[in-house]
């Protein structure tokens, strides 16, 4: 544009500026009105001009997440998108704004479906027992079928962390989980690069079925009759997928206590089906292994119910990684510097989940009260049969029957415990009741006061491990949750191992009338350590770093 009047205008020239900011002709103070005006009507389509909303506003972000909230605004034209907006259009898409519940979505039907899990696991773990005498092997191979449950358990423990971390990779792009893990080295370090993710959804929901199909694996095996190697691999292959499985579902389960007392009456109520259902086999002259592969059918079922019900809803998935991207960018953002006196207060690099429950005391003390309480239940119960056969001069029909009872017991104790959910001196009182009851068996040569006697002890015992993992919950921080309840689960499997391995070798050499000598200095044991516990409330939100 030319100026016709030197002195009063220093003239324009066109450059390439922002847009957002205004461009006027510096005119001097003595300017004629009436070429103010013919410069301004010239400039009025500049004025009226609408430019894309990316491009006409620049603003120099404080924050980076100031820059992403920027960069996502409804702009007032269409344009053509941005580098930057497909993350964005991910992190806003929002297809039902309402507010979800904190449980989460399908929390009835994924309550029940894992209620059935467990109801299943106890449906393969509670027949042991009643199938041991038809072994025909001795007292202390037989209780290295329990040492193959802790060695797969321990294992599945110590690998969880890592194997859920593999399964939850996803592409950061991604809308909807996927049925496949996003391949990477299964035992490298993770790396975080900018084009993969994790969602703990996704590493849950493939979690639970793979451990569901590995159980189903365990029903198979039991059911070729491949002698005592194939019955070990199966055992320590059904334990494997239980410490898997139990991973996963207890921490869902603690969203409300009564949901882990329920749970693991679940899991009683099933090793109260199974014995029934070996012994009416059994007693109809079928062969004791058809039952393991009449079983594969609920376990299939089982499959099924955990992939439908823990498959994360679009919903669900959206929330969780608009959540992940948020974190991302939080720690993304530029820190303050650092000066040389405080070098020693930076940001510390993540910690392993498994290396900070370990280093807790609290956890071992828990874990070592879950390893004696699964040790005195299950050395109470798995030669018991035998017991009553030698000792009581019990009916071979019926004497099955007896662990029924027993877990009978562990179901009603566990529903009782999930509605009211004791805690403490009554906690205490069932473990000393439970010591009267072992002095029954002892003392009193009666089969049906036996077999009362061990239903009570089911009873009595039946509150005593969902009450284990809720202290724990209360006390432990929020973070390791999960690694510690499984943690938790893996030292009761090793303590179901040890012990009756242990008693196996004193009743080969002592004779099996010393069972009850057993029992009642496991029990006595029990009572004293729950008695000593420490089991008062604190901030289980807290991280680890302040535990």
């Amino acid at each position: 544009m030319d100026c016709s009047n030197s002195s009063t205008c220093d003239g324009l020239r066109v450059l390439d500026i922002p847009h957002d900011r205004v461009v006027q002709p510096p005119c001097k103070s003595g300017a004629s009105p009436g070429l103010g005006s013919a410069i301004a009507q010239g400039l009025s389509p500049l004025t009226s001009a609408r430019m894309p909303d990316h491009s006409s506003k620049v603003i120099v972000p404080r924050r980076i997440e100031e820059y992403h909230r920027q960069d996502t605004m409804d702009t007032l034209v269409p344009s053509t998108p941005s580098p930057t907006s497909k993350q964005a259009s991910l992190l806003d898409y929002d297809p039902q704004p309402t507010e979800i519940s904190p449980v989460g979505e399908r929390f009835a039907w994924r309550i029940a479906s894992g209620y059935f899990a467990y109801f299943l696991c106890g449906y393969g773990d509670g027949v042991t027992a009643t199938i041991l005498p038809y072994f025909n092997i001795t007292f202390m191979t037989g209780s290295l079928f329990y040492a193959a449950s802790t060695i797969g358990f321990l294992t599945g423990t110590l690998l969880l962390e890592r194997i859920l971390q593999a399964l939850g990779k996803i592409d950061r792009s991604s809308t909807r989980s996927s049925w496949f893990p996003l391949m990477s080295p299964f035992f490298s370090r993770p790396s975080h690069t900018r084009y993969t993710s994790f969602s703990s959804l996704q590493a849950r929901h493939l979690g639970v079925i793979i451990s569901s199909f590995l159980h189903g694996m365990f029903f198979m095996i039991m059911g070729t009759r491949g002698g005592f190697p194939a019955i070990f691999m199966a055992y320590a292959v059904a334990a494997f997928a239980r410490s898997i499985l139990t991973g996963s579902l207890n921490e869902f389960f603690s969203i409300e206590p009564k949901h882990l007392g329920y749970g693991f009456s679940m899991w009683g109520l099933g090793s109260v089906v199974s014995p029934l259902v070996c012994q009416l086999v059994i007693a109809q002259g079928v062969p004791w292994y058809k039952f393991y592969l009449g079983s594969l059918v609920a376990s299939a079922l089982n499959v099924v119910f955990l992939t439908i019900a823990f498959r994360p809803t679009a919903n669900e998935f959206i929330r969780e990684r608009r959540e992940v991207e948020r974190e991302r960018t939080l720690s993304l953002s530029p820190t303050p510097t650092v000066h040389e006196g405080e070098k020693g207060l930076g940001k510390k690099e993540p910690t392993s989940a498994l290396r900070v429950a370990l280093s807790l005391p609290f956890q071992w003390v828990i874990s070592l009260l879950a390893g004696l309480y699964v040790a005195s239940e299950t050395t109470s119960q798995c030669f018991m049969v035998t017991y009553l056969l030698t000792m009581r001069d019990a009916n071979p029909k019926t004497v099955g029957y007896v662990t029924s009872g027993f877990f009978g017991g562990i179901t009603i104790g566990r529903l009782i415990w999930g509605y009211y959910t004791p805690r403490g001196n009554i906690l205490y009182k069932l473990a000393l009741l439970t010591l009267v009851m072992q002095f029954l068996i002892w003392f009193v040569r009666s089969v049906v006061v036996n077999s009362v006697a061990l239903s009570a002890i089911g009873l009595l015992y039946g509150p005593l491990f969902p009450a284990c993992l809720s202290v724990a919950n209360d006390m432990l921080p929020q973070d390791i949750r999960m690694v510690s309840m499984a943690l938790i689960s893996s030292s009761a499997s090793i303590g179901c191992a040890v012990f009756p391995f242990v008693t196996g070798i004193i009743l080969n050499q002592k004779g099996v009338h010393t069972l009850p000598y057993v029992n009642v200095a496991l029990s006595g044991a029990l009572m004293c350590y729950w008695a000593c516990l420490p089991t008062k409330k604190r901030n289980a939100s807290k991280g680890a770093g302040s535990a």
